[in-house]
């Protein structure tokens, strides 16, 4: 096992890129398995939303079938992007810690020129 400077810090890239990436796989399941439940009613009609998979942001959306005024209106409850962190962190992490990885244990093979 190679010991060099900072390797605390390529541990933690990698933890916390798994852990991104389980979060994201865990958001895009979560459709497939959906109950009816999961869009509770935003009014107080007692009407469930239908579920349905969001890529980007990745999550659930709810659509909302209403009828208002003679007219068929759908609403869409779609998830937060703030969602998009960490599916960046778990598209990036991996290659950006790699390559970091990289940079460390070169410095730290790297000949001084002082000696």
């Amino acid at each position: 096992m190679d010991v060099y400077p900072g390797r605390w810090i390529i541990v933690l890239g990698y933890l916390v890129t798994a852990i991104c990436a389980a979060l994201v796989i865990f958001w895009l399941v979560t459709p497939a398995f959906a109950d009816p439940y999961l869009c509770t009613p935003i009014w107080g009609n007692g009407q469930y939303g239908d579920p349905s998979r969001s890529w980007i942001p990745p999550g659930t959306s709810c659509t909302f079938h209403a009828r208002a005024s003679g007219m068929q209106i759908d609403i869409v409850n779609r998830p937060t992007a703030w969602r998009l962190i960490p599916l960046l962190a778990a598209v990036t992490g991996f290659p950006l810690t790699r390559h970091l990885r990289r940079l460390l244990r070169r410095a730290a093979v790297a000949p001084r020129a002082d000696a």
